[in-house]
């Protein structure tokens, strides 16, 4: 059975005293935050009917938003595994997007 990532040792150069995390969206209709050096989902967001199909992050603020097949976006709580608001009005899927968070402004 082939290993994982995060399961090859040694790694220790790669994050030294961090945590780095990773978003995920998913076909299961979930957001997923994962822990990159330990492999560990840390929290699933629920709250799409259908696949989550595209996201974007502002990890600054921990903030997301995500795009789905049930034709909303939904905006999270990246810290505290939260919703804050859903944005209707698509008449079909949404595949891409992008936000244009306070932090990218320079």
């Amino acid at each position: 059975m082939p290993l994982h990532p995060w399961e090859i040792e040694p790694r220790p150069q790669m994050f030294p005293g961090s945590a780095p995390r990773l978003l995920t969206a998913s076909s299961d209709r979930t957001l997923r935050l994962w822990n990159l050096k330990s492999g560990e989902c840390l929290r699933v967001f629920a709250g799409h009917q259908k696949q989550v199909l595209c996201l974007d992050v502002d990890w600054d603020n921990l903030r997301a938003v995500s795009g789905s097949a049930d034709h909303t976006l939904m905006h999270w709580d990246v810290e505290n595994c939260l919703w804050l608001s859903t944005l209707e009005g698509h008449e079909d899927v949404v595949s891409c997007l992008s936000a244009d968070f306070p932090s990218r402004r320079g």
